[in-house]
């Protein structure tokens, strides 16, 4: 199922060929792991994001605050974390450029990480149990814009309540028969907070580098969809 659905990626979910765009194959984020996740952005992404698990809590807290500061005491509070962890955390994200420490020592977010830049798709593949991967599709929306479902359409019969349950949910349905791939369904997309786990999901983009899925990227390069 994997290649003709990457192949049809860039038509189905009208990727912009201005935009940078990457592809990871079954990431853990969190508890889950989504079949696939896609990246869109429109600017090169911070050359460095390997942030620790309390790092990553931390950036999404000062991002949910916008330009608001936030002091040290808060971010310990907020996040039950030692003065230890959260030095560390916040001396991390300091020298990756992610946060700004004022003379007063409250931080602030910097904007170029923030999470909003970016477009991110989880995508589920199953053969028939259907009901089994919109469950799965859905709890991807914790982290992601848009989440998928693809089925075999040789293995599953499309009918009328099937198709209802996806209109009903915010998940978008794709079937795949043989090499041909048709979107039934449209995601809709969520609205997002800033999220440990949203990050997570952009720092698995970030580190796999543009080698990441080699069939992929050339499928993609083909159709001049990644840079």
């Amino acid at each position: 199922m994997f290649q003709p659905l990457v192949a049809a990626i860039p038509e189905l979910l009208h990727c912009s060929s201005t935009q940078y765009m990457r592809l990871v194959r079954e990431p853990p984020i969190g508890n889950v792991i989504p079949d696939l996740l896609i990246g869109m952005w429109d600017r090169e992404l911070p050359s460095r994001m390997d942030f620790t698990n309390v790092a990553r809590h931390i950036l999404a807290l000062l991002q949910r605050e916008g330009d608001n500061t936030v002091g040290r005491e808060r971010l310990e509070a907020d996040l039950f974390l030692s003065p230890y962890a959260a030095e560390r955390g916040v001396d991390q994200l300091r020298r990756a450029g992610a946060v700004a420490v004022l003379d007063s020592g409250e931080l602030r977010a910097a904007p170029q990480f923030a999470t909003s830049a970016f477009r991110l798709i989880a995508v589920e593949m199953k053969m028939r149990r259907w009901r089994e991967a919109l469950s799965q599709a859905t709890a991807y929306l914790q982290f992601v814009d848009e989440s998928y479902v693809v089925l075999d359409g040789n293995q599953v019969t499309i009918g009328k309540d099937l198709v209802r349950e996806f209109e009903l949910s915010p998940v978008g349905l794709l079937v795949q028969k043989g090499y041909s791939v048709e979107k039934l369904v449209d995601a809709v997309p969520s609205e997002l907070l800033p999220s440990a786990d949203r990050l997570h999901a952009i720092q698995k983009l970030a580190i796999s580098g543009p080698h990441c899925l080699t069939y992929c990227c050339q499928v993609l390069n083909t159709s001049n969809h990644t840079r």
